[in-house]
């Protein structure tokens, strides 16, 4: 009996043995992708311009919407109507149906070169993230806020400002 059950034992153990694969190495596979995407490309097309303003004894502010253009006044500031102003306009070009990104950063101030300033409260987008149309180009505005002090100065104020976009 003993014999037997070692025969049995044996044969079973010869069927684990052959069963078993003869290597231990899996394997899967894997796919790799890529998007690439066209340079994205941003150009402008206008600068943006508060138009001419009056001052007074009072201070006033001057906004110009990023999305309209229209120009708008609060306090001690007069517009003239024959310069009206206008928003910046900025084109972009970018693979169609992908998400983009911008952003602004703006000096403190406008200057006249003869020591004379006009704070900038804020200059803003008209869209600070997007998706490109179909076409993949499109156009963005910007506006903004200016402070005019009591009897500001006369003269011309500039400065420069940056505008970035990003795919996202």
């Amino acid at each position: 009996m003993v014999i037997r059950k070692f025969v049995i034992a044996a044969a079973m153990a010869a069927v684990f043995v052959t069963a078993a694969p003869a290597s231990a190495a899996n394997s899967a596979t894997g796919h790799g992708k890529v998007l690439l995407l066209i340079p994205l490309t941003l150009t402008k097309v206008d600068d943006l311009s508060f138009g001419t303003i009056v001052p007074s004894p009072v201070a006033g502010t001057v906004t110009i919407n990023a999305k309209t253009g229209a120009r708008t006044s609060a306090g001690g500031v007069t517009l003239v109507p024959s310069d009206p102003g206008q928003r910046g306009l900025f084109a972009w070009a970018a693979t169609p149906g992908q998400p983009v990104d911008f952003d602004i950063s703006y000096p403190a101030t406008l200057d006249d070169g003869a020591g004379h300033s006009v704070q900038v409260a804020i200059l803003f987008l008209q869209n600070s993230s997007t998706i490109t149309n179909a076409s993949g180009v499109a156009q963005t505005g910007v506006g903004g806020s200016i402070l005019i002090s009591a009897n500001q100065a006369a003269g011309t104020y500039t400065n420069t400002f940056d505008v970035t976009a990003n795919y996202n």
